[in-house]
């Protein structure tokens, strides 16, 4: 870090401002403390001492910038890079549980053994919940290659920075990842390659990883414990790949199938990656699949060959179980209806900030027929939760701010969305009576320009016939409970972005029509269950990380048709009587903290080239060293 960074100044202190910068653009609430190494030990060879240099000189508390500056503004590079070494350090100063993320900056290779990619592998296959994002500042071709296997070792990404802007805009956009990572929730599992032997799932949320690239599949076993009941299947990821696409499909043991949808992401620019997200329904709509109905089935979740691969991306799988109503004399007929019209809703005052979570699980909530203020900065997306009955429509509309720091020559995507209670998209793609913009009828998305922009999305009217459309949108619409708003600003469509000013955003949610109209009604003791016990318990509100970051060769050509609905049958309609959700406190299901944060400490370091910040569960430490 001592070297000339060809900018007229050394490469440490380009670090120390790139830092300085990151410091100052870091949240409040943000849990911060900072770890060194290779600074006390004298240059020389990799001696036990000069390979195990490694302090902590700011504990892990809430923000501190004037100790975190100070401490990166005496901190002077000296000894070896035991680059190893200090991933393990903070690793265990990061503790043991929660979502962690350590960013490591730097300009070379580690000079100590053991070699950090093989320390990057064992972290990840102990099942540690630790990410590692990579910045190389001026490297060559051998420690880019040393650099880039941390990163996919534990799931993360690889980011070139060749000058003090450059580091500076890494560091800016590991920080935001390390900050707001998408979250997930429920009782980890893992899919078998084939259905024989598959773990039980039922009624609740679940947690596994995305299956590898090629012909292998993960099964699952889908047991009925209602008579005649139905399931909707939903899964939700985030991809740090950019393009992706996963095949859900359900059948009985004998291959009668029982509905298929193929979730699609992607992305706006390189580093921009849309949820990867999709719900299917059991529900038969011919009489010869009545097995579907009363059989065992089997869920098989696999990568098509469409898009990059995203094996070992964590996942969350969220099933809800429906029995036959008692009531479907009143509720004949199968609404195939993809169509949805915009009730008005009167403008409100917003009701102060929400922070928004990172996921369905952190969702926070909001107060249908209220509006809020909230930040985005390029690359985020933030997770609001409404409650919806049956014959509800749920409704969002969000208005960003005019910004002189958003140009319109660099463009961004501004969107909102609806997701349903088990994840999946439940926005209405045809929507008649959409209100007006400025630039025409609104839309879900818009490109972020010199005056914002506002978009708007709504569901169809929640009816348990939904179950059988043809559109997975319409089915994700066909269940009481918790409905997930999303809102998100891309980067730019080149993938960098050095904006790092908050863009304030003013979200208005509703929930419209007549509630309870067409409600299912169900025998006692029966309702819609989310699962109780073991099953509907979540043990970790953290991504499970995957054991290694592959990279497959794959197609570039999209299929025709990317969003399949994937449901068949005459289901009846239903409600009324016990409605339980994924995501609610019924059921078993615990609640996720509705303050949208997650917990995640920030350790960074400098070292004979090299910086490492790291972040965890409720705060960070940063370690500074060189070479």
């Amino acid at each position: 870090m001592a070297d000339p960074a060809g900018d007229g100044h050394s490469k440490i202190h380009d670090a120390r401002q790139a830092l300085t910068t990151m410091i100052d653009g870091m949240q409040d609430s943000t849990q911060v403390g900072m770890r060194v190494y290779g600074a006390t030990a004298p240059p020389g060879k990799d001696t036990r001492q000069a390979c195990s240099d490694s302090q902590q000189v700011v504990p892990v508390q809430p923000l501190d910038r004037a100790a975190l500056k100070s401490a990166v503004k005496r901190y002077s590079p000296k000894g070896q890079t035991p680059t190893a070494y200090a991933l393990q350090q903070a690793a265990k100063d990061l503790g043991t549980t929660g979502q962690r993320s350590i960013v490591l900056v730097s300009d070379g290779e580690s000079t100590c053994s053991p070699d950090p990619c093989d320390t990057a592998k064992e972290l990840a296959a102990k099942g540690i919940d630790l990410r590692v994002d990579v910045v190389g500042f001026k490297v060559g071709d051998k420690a880019r290659k040393q650099l880039s296997c941390i990163a996919s070792a534990t799931g993360g990404k690889y980011f070139p920075a060749s000058d003090t802007t450059g580091l500076t805009e890494a560091l800016e956009t590991t920080r935001t990842r390390a900050a707001q990572p998408f979250s997930i929730s429920g009782k980890k599992i893992t899919g078998t390659p084939t259905s024989s032997g598959a773990p039980e799932i039922g009624a609740g949320r679940w947690t596994d990883t995305v299956p590898a690239d090629g012909e292998t599949a993960k099964y699952y076993h889908l047991k009925h414990t209602m008579p005649n009941s139905d399931f909707l299947i939903g899964i939700t990821s985030r991809p740090k790949v950019e393009d992706s696409q996963l095949q859900l499909s359900v059948s009985t043991a004998d291959g009668t199938s029982c509905g298929s949808v193929w979730p699609m992401s992607i992305g706006f620019g390189k580093s921009s990656r849309d949820l990867l997200t999709g719900s299917l329904s059991t529900a038969a709509t011919y009489s010869w699949k009545a097995a579907c109905h009363t059989d065992d089935l089997i869920l098989k979740i696999e990568q098509t060959n469409w898009g990059d691969d995203a094996s070992g991306t964590p996942m969350q799988l969220s099933v809800i179980e429906t029995p036959e109503p008692t009531n479907s004399s009143i509720l004949k007929g199968d609404d195939r209806s993809t169509s949805a019209t915009w009730q008005p809703m009167p403008t409100q005052d917003p009701q102060g900030t929400s922070v928004g979570g990172t996921g369905l699980s952190t969702a926070t909530r909001l107060t249908p027929g209220t509006s809020t203020n909230l930040e985005l900065i390029p690359g985020e997306l933030k997770f609001f939760k409404v409650s919806a009955t049956w014959g509800q429509q749920v409704q969002a509309v969000a208005t960003a701010e005019q910004n002189p720091a958003y140009k319109t020559s660099s463009i961004r995507e501004f969107n909102v969305d609806i997701l349903s209670p088990v994840g999946g998209m439940a926005s209405a793609t045809s929507v008649d009576g959409m209100p007006k913009g400025d630039l025409g009828t609104l839309s879900h998305q818009r490109l972020l320009d010199d005056d914002g922009a506002r978009v708007a999305a709504t569901t169809v009217p929640i009816r348990l016939r939904n179950r059988t459309s043809y559109s997975d949108r319409a089915v994700g619409s066909s269940v009481a409970g918790d409905y997930y708003v999303v809102v998100g600003l891309s980067t730019t469509t080149s993938g960098t972005d050095t904006v790092r000013t908050p863009l304030k955003v003013d979200l208005q949610v509703a929930t419209t029509g007549r509630p309870g109209q067409d409600a299912p009604r169900f025998a006692a003791g029966e309702g819609v269950r989310p699962g109780t016990g073991a099953a509907a318990t979540d043990t970790s509100t953290s991504p499970v990380p995957p054991t290694s970051g592959s990279t497959g060769s794959r197609s570039s050509t999209a299929p025709s048709s990317s969003n399949s609905g994937g449901s068949t049958s005459t289901a009846p309609a239903s409600s009324a009587g016990s409605v339980r959700a994924v995501g609610t406190e019924a059921g078993g299901v615990p609640v996720a903290d509705d303050s949208g944060h997650t917990n995640w400490p920030l350790v960074g370091g400098l070292s004979g080239g090299a910086a490492l910040l790291a972040i965890v569960g409720a705060g960070a430490a940063m370690a500074l060293r060189r070479r």
